[in-house]
């Protein structure tokens, strides 16, 4: 069938019409429209079924030159010289069929027929996506603080020792010697005294009985009583005094039974002293071989005294040195409620000063051993800085070593320490060793503060190290299954539950990785971050949009602008092209494009005019062509590509994949999972 319509030559362009898919090679092609233009001189032929290879285009029986074709779409050079206005005959013969079907059609050309009337206008299009959900508010104001714990009652401190007694007075000068015939012997047998002396003066060195030997294996004096009553009694004081190398005082009881007493000193006064032993060459004041047994009734008064005064050396207070294996140096045993079984206490003001000093020699003893008999009492109480040493290797030999074997439910604690000094530390460790382990804990550990700065935070934990491997906290677990954690971090408040940080240039505040292939990591929750970040590999996302200050509020708006999404790795290239004097241009992409690029694809929209323009030469050489306008129009336009780069083409990205066993329930709409135990 043949149409006629009317045409003039018209320097004009017509849109192309949408893509359509191609139908069979056997239908026979159809011309819905032809015009024509004068500068340059073509014809373009619109309808359907032109077929895909060249069709060939006649025009009063003259072939035309083809420019472009598609199985809609031909255009074609106008014969040389151009047709006068008239009536043409116009042939189109699809190629691809072996029958070669013909399509004719009336070509007039004349005058500008009047413009034809607008259509309506198009239905109003769908509403776009709801934007996305505002920030959230700032938290609630913190709640008053908890009432204050009851204070804890402090154990009462030691008795100070009582000061050491002064020297005795100088000797007076030795009175005249009886009238006594030497050698003297005498005996009685009377209830009473056999001899007295007394001498009534009120001054001077006024003895009573003096008693002188020169032989180093003489007595001086000597009491003795054969009946086991006391051999001498002495109401008053007593000097002895040697410069040999024997005891300045014997005293010895051989009886086998009974309070058989070797030496006992009594006093009454609250200020005297029962017995006092006195070296004023530094040697020893006092010799026990055997048991000593020292009491007192009274209250508010020490047992036993012992004073080192000397500022210089090594001297001790208490010395005990014992050889049984099963002995102790130094045994206390106190009753009472709040009595004390030992106290040592070091009163000076400086040095390094030691109230108590324990020590062993052997690898499997122990320098101090405390116990408490009564399940749940205190085996020791410090207060004040407690300093351990040790040189073994051993768990047994460790320099201290805390077992709690108790049941309690309510919580039996191996170390507790604490602290009211805000620059203290309730504990401090170290291993002076570079790489030795300064605490090792095979347990649960608990740590609590209310401190605000970083140096008094719950845990403060630096290492100085700078070897590689050096780690300020390694957090490990191995459990097979479940939600267990190396290192868990949890914040209730406005606070972070994790923060890492790092001040080098090259350092990484946070680092997680997965050598199995598993999630380096995770986060259940909403995810900011406040700088640029950098994926080595692919993005998978539920959605995804940028947010920016609103231009025109940015002090109280966001502007959002959502993602453009692709099944395919998709790059976008778009740019503006002004047509030469022949009606062409020519795109030079960058150099990197083809090899970065492949199936490309194309779109050409004219600005400020319009004409048939198209794409005359293809990518070739990171270059394509347009042609089919007038010169100085300027061509708006956009080539895709997909990527084919290494990284692309060894990560392709799934359409569509099965959910694993453990998310076929789950849905990703349903929002975020909890992370917490």
């Amino acid at each position: 069938m043949r149409h006629l319509i009317a045409t003039t030559l018209l320097l004009s362009m017509y849109l192309l019409p949408p893509a359509t898919a191609q139908l069979a090679p056997a239908a026979k092609p159809v011309i819905d429209s032809a015009a024509a233009t004068l500068n340059p001189a073509q014809l373009t032929i619109t309808g359907a079924n032109f077929g895909t290879s060249a069709p060939t285009v006649m025009l009063n029986g003259i072939p035309l030159v083809l420019i472009t074709n598609t199985p809609i779409m031909v255009v074609a050079n106008l014969p040389n010289p151009t047709p006068t206005p008239g009536s043409y005959l116009l042939q189109l013969t699809n190629n691809d069929v072996n029958t070669h079907p013909i399509a004719e059609f009336d070509l007039a050309l004349g005058a500008v027929g009047p413009a034809g009337a607008s259509g309506p206008t198009g239905p109003q299009g769908s509403s776009g996506p709801t934007g996305p959900i505002g920030v959230t508010g700032p938290a609630g104001v913190t709640g008053p603080a908890g009432p204050t714990g009851p204070t804890g009652v402090g154990v009462q401190g030691a008795t100070g020792p009582t000061g050491a007694t002064g020297g005795n007075g100088p000797s007076g000068p030795t009175g005249p010697a009886g009238a006594i015939q030497l050698p003297f012997q005498g005996s009685a047998s009377t209830q009473g005294t056999v001899a007295s002396f007394a001498n009534t003066a009120v001054s001077g060195p006024a003895n009573g009985l003096v008693g002188i030997t020169s032989s180093p294996n003489g007595i001086a004096v000597n009491g003795t009583n054969t009946a086991g009553g006391p051999a001498g009694n002495f109401l008053g004081t007593v000097y002895a005094q040697t410069q040999g190398n024997n005891t300045t005082i014997v005293a010895n009881n051989t009886a086998t039974g009974g309070p058989a007493n070797g030496l006992a000193g009594i006093t009454s006064s609250a200020n005297g002293i029962a017995v006092s032993g006195t070296n004023t060459a530094g040697g020893l004041a006092g010799n026990f071989q055997g048991t000593v047994n020292v009491a007192t009734t009274q209250s508010n008064v020490n047992v036993m005294n012992v004073s080192n005064t000397t500022n210089t050396g090594s001297g001790h207070g208490i010395l005990s040195t014992i050889a049984s294996p099963n002995g102790a140096g130094v045994y206390g045993v106190a009753n009472g409620a709040n009595a004390v079984g030992v106290v040592g206490q070091n009163l000076s003001a400086s040095g390094p000063s030691v109230g108590v000093l324990a020590l062993s020699n052997t690898t499997s003893g122990t320098a101090l051993n405390a116990s408490n008999s009564n399940d749940g009492g205190q085996a020791g109480n410090f207060h004040g800085g407690v300093y351990i040493g040790s040189k073994g290797n051993l768990i047994q030999c460790a320099a201290l070593c805390v077992e709690n074997t108790g049941t309690d439910p309510s919580g039996d604690i191996g170390i507790q320490a604490s602290t009211g000094n805000a620059n203290g530390w309730a504990i401090g460790a170290q291993n002076k060793v570079d790489g030795g382990q300064a605490g090792n804990f095979q347990g649960g550990v608990l740590i609590v503060s209310k401190g605000n700065l970083i140096q008094s935070g719950a845990l403060f934990v630096e290492n100085t190290g700078a070897a590689a491997g050096n780690h300020g906290i390694v957090g490990v677990t191995q459990a097979p299954v479940g939600d267990a954690a190396g290192v868990i971090g949890l914040g209730t408040g406005a606070g972070q539950g994790v923060r890492g940080g790092n001040d080098s240039a090259s350092g990484v505040g946070v680092l997680g990785y997965n050598t199995a292939g598993g999630l380096a990591g995770q986060f259940n929750g909403n995810v900011q971050v406040n700088g640029n970040l950098a994926v080595s590999g692919s993005v998978s996302k539920g959605g995804g949009s940028f947010r920016i200050d609103h231009p025109l509020d940015p002090e109280r708006k966001y502007l959002y602008h959502s993602f453009v999404e692709s099944p395919d790795m998709k790059n976008i290239y778009d740019g503006i092209a002004v047509l030469d004097q022949s009606g062409e241009a020519t795109i030079t992409m960058p150099e990197w494009f083809e090899a970065l690029n492949e199936e490309f694809r194309y779109q050409l929209t004219c600005v400020g005019g319009y004409a048939p323009v198209y794409v005359s030469s293809e990518i070739s050489g990171n270059t394509f062509r347009i042609a089919g306008g007038r010169a100085g129009l300027k061509i708006s336009w956009q080539v895709t590509g997909t990527r084919h780069d290494a990284y692309a083409n060894e990560h392709r990205i799934p359409v569509e994949e099965l959910k694993p066993e453990a998310e076929a329930t789950t849905a990703l709409s349903a929002g975020p999972r909890s992370g917490r135990d």
